[in-house]
Order: C-alpha cells, then structure tokens, then sequence
C-alpha cells in the first residue's frame, strides 16, 4: 500500500495566465497529452461517502468509475478506483471492470459502505505538469451532472472553479509544497461538489485551508 498526499489550489479565472506564468517561470514540463477525464460516482441510498467526506471523517473513502476521452463509457474495460483517506495519508485501489452495465444495475458492494449505486458524473478537462519536482494537474471546464445513463448528459452544471492538484508520493513533503507553491490551498472534493449543486442546490463555497 503506497500513501501519498494531495494538494490542491483554487486558481481564478481571471488570474490563470499568472498561473502559467508562475509555471514557465519555475521550468514546467508537459508529461501528458490533455484529456478529457469523464467518471461516475457512486455510493449508498444515504450518501454516506458524500457527509463522511464533508465532515472529514478518517477513514473515508469515494468509489468512481473512470473514462479518458470516452465520455461515452463504451470501452470493454475500465477502471474502478477506491480513493481512501486515512490518517497516515490517501491511496487509491484501481481494478479492471469489463462488465460495466452489472455495476450499473446491481451496485458496488463495499464492505464499509454497503451497496453503492451511480449517484453523479463528473467531467473536466486535465493537463499535465511536472515542476519542482512535483506532478502537478490542471482540471478546467469542470461539468456535473445526475447519473442518467452512460452517455453524457445535456443537463449539465457547469463549475467556474479551475482547481490544481500537487501529488506526490513522499508524504513528509507537505511543508515543502507549502514553502515552494505560492498559492492558497483549499479543501474541495468534485464528488461533494457535484452532490451539493445537483442534490441540495447550494454552490458549496470554496473552503481554504490554513
């Protein structure tokens, strides 16, 4: 089992070329081709994973299916990831789904949570930094909308939020990131968010960390 740390950073619309700016300054490099990232999320009839993530429970985790530029959801195999928060850190279980469509119908059993069912999907668009020696992601053009099937919705929320997530594997390195990255850190989840405007039409404001 692997822990790593996330950070993330709400960078405006308005002040995204200083982003980019800050990013040629310090040498970015391209690792990755952009791609359009689709996923649907799941979990139980009470949203248990949407509160415990709310309130910042440990352990919790979020459980997703996963596309790249397959909005559609057609390919004979995807990824099914469990991302878990725990106190040492977050890791995440990937596995290889290719009946889709059981997942759908019957649910996810989960021995934390029970039987989980398509509750959202959540589409953005990503690219891909390295800088500082950190993997640094870029999500733009952030869409939410209610699972209806696997095509992708034309009832969509959009969110003006552009969020920047800093990874990395070492987890001692949180002082360091805070000391090199110049930016307000915030706590955001896209699940939560997407539960929020879609469930209980409420923006759920940006919440920064000290």
């Amino acid at each position: 089992m692997s822990f790593r740390i996330e950070e993330k950073l709400n960078i405006k619309k308005d002040n995204l070329f200083k982003f980019y700016e800050w990013l040629n300054l310090h040498s970015a490099e391209k690792i990755h081709p952009n791609r359009r990232i689709s996923s649907i999320y799941f979990d139980n009839q009470n949203l248990s994973m949407y509160h415990h993530s709310v309130e910042g429970l440990i352990p919790r985790k979020k459980i997703r299916i996963r596309t790249y530029d397959d909005l559609s959801f057609i390919k004979s195999n995807l990824n099914m990831e469990k991302k878990i928060t725990a106190a040492e850190g977050r890791f995440k279980e990937t596995t290889i789904i290719k009946n889709l469509q059981d997942k759908i119908t019957f649910g996810i059993f989960d021995q934390d949570y029970g039987v989980c069912k398509p509750i959202t999907k959540v589409s953005y668009d990503r690219s891909y930094f390295k800088v500082l020696n950190y993997r640094v992601t870029l999500d733009t053009n952030i869409n939410y909308s209610l699972y209806e099937g696997l095509n992708e919705s034309f009832r969509k929320n959009k969110d003006e939020n552009i969020i920047v997530e800093i990874k990395s594997q070492n987890t001692n390195a949180l002082n360091d990131i805070q000391d090199k990255f110049p930016f307000q850190r915030i706590r955001f989840s896209k699940y939560c968010r997407a539960i929020d405007v879609l469930f209980f039409d409420k923006a759920n404001p940006i919440e920064f960390t000290s």
